[in-house]
């Protein structure tokens, strides 16, 4: 049961990474688009970043949050 659990602690922990790392990339590419006058890179990193913001963290986090949960109170 305890294998278990550090399964999805540690996937838990590399998709928090992924995220954050995700979110790190579109500031760069936020900033290059704004310093070069390239509007494609600025929207793009303006889209990564709301997605992130608004369906990242609440769908990815709560779901992988209750999952352990439901884990530890087995």
């Amino acid at each position: 049961m305890r294998n278990v659990t550090q399964k999805q602690q540690n996937k838990h922990f590399f998709l928090k990474l992924f995220w954050y790392c995700s979110l790190i990339l579109a500031l760069l590419l936020l900033v290059s688009g704004y310093f070069q006058k390239n509007t494609i890179f600025t929207i793009v990193a303006l889209i990564i970043g709301i997605s992130f913001r608004y369906f990242g963290d609440t769908l990815v986090f709560t779901d992988i949050n209750k999952r352990i949960e439901r884990r530890l109170t087995k």
